[in-house]
Parts: C-alpha cells; structure tokens; sequence
C-alpha cells in the first residue's frame, strides 16, 4: 500500500480540511494502522495500543529490537491513570506542571498496556504531547504508542520529509505540519522508586523538574559511548537508552569540548580531530556551533552550523536535521562537540554522544582533560586560605544561599576576611530562596535578607578560590564542565573531612529537614573554618 502524504500546514483547527485529515488517519490508527504525526519534540510513528498487532507493526516498521520499550501518548492524567496501576503524588504533580508538553513518566502499568508496548517490562511509559496534531489524533483514536518515525538507531525526524525518506511505504499515512519546535525527545523520568530518577534528557531541563518534584536523581556525567550511564541497568526501562541512536550513515566523532564559551577548547579539539582524519585521507564535515563552524570552515570540507554556542535550546532544534545533512554533505567523516551540560545542552549532549563512532577529549591548550586531575591534591590539603568562597547547588534557593549565608557569619566570628557568593547550576533566575531556608536561618538569628536566585556563570568559577558544591555529583559534573577550574572545585564534605558526606537537597521534606540540613552544612564549614584558621597560625 503506498503512503499518503497528508498536510496540514497553515490550516486553522477549525478548517474543515484539517479536521478531515484528521479524521482519515485516526480511521487508519482505529484500523490497526500505523500513522506518523508531529509532536512537539519529533514526529512519532503511532499505533492504537487498543488493537491488536497494531503495536506490533512499530517494531518491524522500525526495525526495532523487542525489547526497547515505547511511550504511549495520551490526551491527559485521566487516560494515564488507567494505564497505570499506581498514580503518586509525583506523577500528578509532574502533570499539573509540565502536561502537556515534552515530558514522559515511568510508572508501573496496569493490564490495559500490551505487554509489546513495555517490552515485557513492569512499566509503562506515558506522556500528554502539545502538539494540536498529536492531541487532536489521540482524542479522536484513543492513546498511541509512538517512538519517533525512523529506522532504528537512525537520526529522529523532525520534519514530514524526514519520515518519507525513511519508511516510505512502511507507513500508512504521514501528517505534515511542518518542523517539530523542541527538536529532542521528551525527558523521561522514573517515578517508581523512593526519589525520581531522570533515565533520558530531554525537553524538559533537570532544574525544571527539581522545581516541582525536589530531589532527582541524575546518573552523570551521560556517557553511553563510554562506561557510566550506558551500565546503569535502570535505563532499560526507558526508550531510546539501550542502544546506539540517532546516528547518520557519516562517521561521527565528538569532541568532549570545554565549558560555557570556552570556544578556544571547542574549537581546538574539532580542528586536532579534522587534521588527524584528513591524515587518514578523509573529507570531514563540521558540525557544531557558529563560532566553531565559522572558526574551521576553510579546514573543513563541509559545515552544518547549529546556532550560538551558549544556545542548546537552538542546538536541540537543529540536531537531527543536522545529522541528516552531513549524509547529504558528500564527506567521509564529521566532528561535532558537546554543548554544556545544563538545560537542554545534557539533552543535546546525549543525542550526540549516542550517535558517535568515536568519542574524544577536547585536549585543549590551557586545560583539557589533563587539568581535571592537575592541581586537586592542593586545594584538598593545606593550600592558602581562599578569600573568596562559591558555594553551588542545583536551584540556588536552599542549600547553597543558607550555607553562604553561614559562611559569612561564621566567618566574622572567626575573624577571617572572606567573599562569599553563591549560585545554582540549574537556576531560575531570580527566583527566592525557599521560605523554609529563611526560616532555618532565622533561627540562628541570621538574615538570609533579599536573596534571588544565580544561574551558575564560568565568570562566577574565575571570581572564585575556592568552589564548594553541595555534592560529589555536582562536583564531578562541574570539573567535567569547567576542565580549567577543576583544581578548585570541591565539596562542601571534603572540604570539611568528611569525603564521603553529601548535603541532599531539602526540598519537600519540610521544616525539619531544612534544619537538619543547616545542622550538617554548619558541622562542616565549622571543620573548615578550624583547618583553616590553622594555616593561618602557621
């Protein structure tokens, strides 16, 4: 049967063609059919979960190993609710703030779930897409497993032409609307244990869902081409996690470039990247941000420029058109660098890690990855005393503003001359500090007075002697970040003799877990404050 080509561009819900198209493919879906349609993130290849085989069709579409899980779309909490035999307080907390949208929940699932759909698994996936094709489909067809409309492994489709290109006839029906707006997948979070669990970067940034669920655990530093994440077993339950994704047909190596605007080290380890291929006879493409494009395009044969460098969102929008392109570029091989790791960068960080053939340091001049390990046994022993401290958290509302706080009094009653600032990898700019981490500190009798929230800037790591994370995980995600600032950038627990010793965040555990946070955050700045007022003695 040949696919049919269905546009909806420019049509208005209210059009009459456009509800016709609509009803045509939620007929097909109805009758076991497979219909591609856009999301807000990529187009999906739906099938109704509702009919038999239907689902089924997905996997020899795709050319998809069994067991890779799928999302099932639905129109909102309500449909959700039944898929699952357990709804938490999280799950609707999630849904209230981010449905519909680029978000996807891990729950256990109830016995209306085809077993193909979870991969045998004990969960099932679901998330409320915004796109109107997608709410307007499943209203009128029911909830629909749909990964993204490409061959597995390959690169996601972000426009109708994409799906065409790659299933063709697989398809019974393609739904035009033009490109997708997010770019990426949706986040996926796994709601079924004691603290959520990010299993796939995605749409939605991790500060964004520590805002609404508190603490989320986030195994990083995401390395599926290397040893960390990929070993983590608990990514089995979320699509696209098991296997090399979204590659194009070109040879990929990715540079693990440097921090925010460091271009120097982008740029430096894509150029070491094209001389070594060119050695090897190749033609090689660039793919990456502007300045880096623009700074290689006479090295290069090819460029594929994904926008600024400080822009990920613009990145993610790009990505897997960008991916296709170098198919098209004539070349033998490609160079492309991650992004930093905050917001959607991680997002965009993952696709293209995941993508490699190869992965490579950045080995920059004036850091690179030699620097991550250069000067730490310094700042851990007796170094000079910093005078001026950052303390860092993920929102910068709690953990990280109460111990700058305490900082600065504990430093005046011990007499030292200190600056202390603080700031938040993943903050909301401006946001307040929590009612519950003023209320701490009042009743110690210090004023945490007009605090705002501080998205983390690398002007911030070179103000700073001395930088405390609250912990090991933000340590490390840092010092990968920032290779140049590595040597300074401890935690708040080995800093204060306890190595082992991480501050969790407080969010959500109420008044009392906000004191005995501030009760630990003292005993160690405390400790701190005695080794160093001993190397002043000396």
């Amino acid at each position: 049967m040949k696919v049919r080509l269905l546009s909806v561009r420019g049509l208005d819900r209210r059009d009459r063609d456009y509800r016709r198209v609509l009803q045509e493919a939620a007929a097909v879906l109805r009758a076991g059919g497979l219909v591609a349609f856009p999301t807000e993130t990529v187009y999906g290849l739906g099938a109704s979960i509702e009919v038999p085989g239907a689902v089924e069709r997905i996997f020899a579409a795709k050319g998809r190993p069994p067991d890779n899980p799928l999302i099932v779309h639905v129109a909102g909490p309500d449909d959700a609710r039944r898929l699952c035999t357990r709804w938490p307080e999280a799950a609707q907390a999630a849904a209230d703030a981010f449905w519909p949208g680029p978000l996807t929940l891990i729950l256990p699932r109830s016995s209306l779930v085809p077993e193909a759909v979870s991969a045998g698994l004990p969960t099932v996936a679901v998330r409320a897409p915004a796109h109107r094709v997608a709410r307007d489909l499943i209203q009128l067809a029911g909830p629909l497993a749909a990964p993204s409309a490409n061959r597995s492994g390959r690169p996601s489709p972000t426009r109708a032409e994409h799906v065409l290109a790659e299933l063709g006839d697989l398809v019974d029906v393609v739904i035009d609307d033009g490109p997708t707006s997010v770019g990426v997948e949706s986040t996926v979070v796994d709601l079924t244990g004691p603290v959520p669990l990010l299993l796939r970067p995605g749409g939605i940034g991790v500060d964004s869902l520590r805002e609404v669920l508190g603490e989320v655990e986030v195994p990083l530093p995401w390395d599926p081409a290397g040893e960390g994440a990929a070993a983590d077993p608990r990514l089995a339950r979320s699509p696209g996690t098991r296997y090399r994704h979204y590659a194009p047909s070109t040879r990929l190596v990715v540079v693990r470039a440097g921090p925010a605007r460091d271009l120097e080290a982008a740029v430096e380890g894509v150029r070491r990247e094209i001389r070594r291929l060119r050695q090897e006879g190749l033609k090689v493409a660039v793919l990456g941000a502007d300045e880096v494009t623009r700074a290689l395009s006479g090295e290069a044969d090819a460029v594929v420029p994904l926008g600024p460098y400080t822009d990920s969102v613009q990145a993610a929008r790009r990505l897997f058109d960008a991916l296709r392109r170098v198919d098209d570029a004539g070349v033998d091989a490609a160079v492309a660098h991650t992004y930093p790791p905050l917001g959607v960068g991680l997002a965009v960080n993952d696709r293209l890690l995941r993508a490699a053939t190869e992965v490579r340091g950045a080995g920059a001049a004036g850091g690179g990855e030699a620097a991550a390990g250069g000067n730490r046994g310094a700042a851990g022993g007796g170094g000079p005393v910093p005078r001026r401290v950052l303390l860092v958290c993920t929102g910068n509302t709690c953990r990280s503003p109460m111990a700058a706080a305490l900082l600065r009094a504990l430093a005046v009653e011990a007499g030292l001359d200190l600056e202390v600032r603080s700031a938040g990898t993943g903050a909301l700019e401006g946001a307040p500090a929590t009612p519950e981490a003023a209320a701490a500190l009042a009743q110690r009798g210090i004023a945490l007075g007009d605090h705002r929230a501080r998205l983390l800037q690398e002007a911030d790591l070179a103000w700073a002697d001395l930088v405390l994370t609250m912990t090991r995980g933000q340590r490390d995600r840092l010092r990968d970040a920032y290779p140049q600032a590595a040597g300074k950038i401890w935690t708040l627990g080995e800093q204060g003799g306890r190595p082992e010793r991480d501050v969790e965040d407080p969010i959500g555990g109420g008044e009392a877990r906000y004191r005995a946070t501030l009760d630990e955050i003292e005993t160690l700045l405390r400790r701190l404050l005695a080794r160093w007022r001993g190397q002043e003695g000396t």
